[in-house]
């Protein structure tokens, strides 16, 4: 069975929920790009924070019921369930790129898909703002790149946040709406002191001429605690290679 309604009106409803969240913690740059950007780009949505940015793109699935749906008939599902398609790499290069931006370690990357395919639920949902959590997202930073013509397709339930990402299966779980959102504004973590200062620095567009990383360092707390109001914790582990590990919480 089909989506009975579209991508765009799917991402318009959750952007209505999920944007008011994020600005309220001090989010404010958001951008829907362009048809032609987005193919370069390989999302539908992104919001910006002071320290990290959010990525998503959206897609609405077909809900399979029937006994000879594939994933019921391999006994991979016993119940109904959703299938959101990945356009192969030959069509189209946005699962790669989004595989990609989501190394970033600031970059949040998600597909977003509804675990609804009727317009009577579209409607309750959205008049009730459950859209978002009536949803699945899908973290891409985990995801395997894909390549050639072969199609690849993630299914999923109503019942739990497990997806599977097919044809080499690739199962992993998601997490509700509210437990993301926490995750995205309470925190980055670096675990290694040279890329924090090369990422941070270039958020802020500092350029160091003859300073060591304690200097930088010192600097960057500095800012980020007088400017931002965000506190710089500094953890040594010990036995580990990544001697740092660093975590700055927003009190917006």
């Amino acid at each position: 069975m089909d989506c009975e309604f579209s991508e765009s009106q799917y991402m318009n409803a959750f952007n209505l929920e999920f944007v008011p969240l994020m600005k309220k913690k001090g989010w404010n740059s958001f951008e829907i790009p362009t048809q032609i950007k987005e193919k370069k780009l390989g999302y539908d949505t992104s919001i910006k924070g002071p320290f990290s940015a959010v990525f998503l793109q959206f897609k609405v699935p077909r809900y399979l019921y029937k006994k000879n749906a594939k994933y019921i008939a391999d006994n991979t599902y016993i119940s109904p369930y959703f299938e959101m398609k990945i356009w192969p790499h030959t069509i189209s290069p946005q699962h790669n790129l989004l595989i990609k931006l989501a190394q970033i370690p600031s970059n949040h990357v998600y597909y977003c898909t509804p675990k609804f395919t009727t317009q009577n639920k579209f409607d309750k949902y959205f008049a009730n703002d459950t859209i978002g959590t009536n949803s699945l997202l899908i973290p891409c930073k985990n995801l395997p790149l894909i390549q050639g013509n072969v199609k690849h397709v993630i299914t999923y339930t109503d019942l739990n946040n497990k997806f599977i990402m097919h044809s080499d299966p690739f199962s992993s779980y998601s997490a509700p709406l509210h437990l993301i959102v926490s995750e995205i504004i309470t925190g980055e973590t670096y675990h290694e002191m040279d890329s924090f200062i090369h990422i941070i620095s270039d958020i802020l567009g500092i350029k160091w001429e003859n300073k060591t990383n304690d200097e930088k360092l010192a600097s960057i707390t500095d800012i980020l605690f007088f400017t931002f109001n965000i506190q710089l914790i500094i953890l040594e582990k010990p036995n580990s290679k990544d001697v740092y590990e660093f975590n700055n919480y927003s009190t917006f």
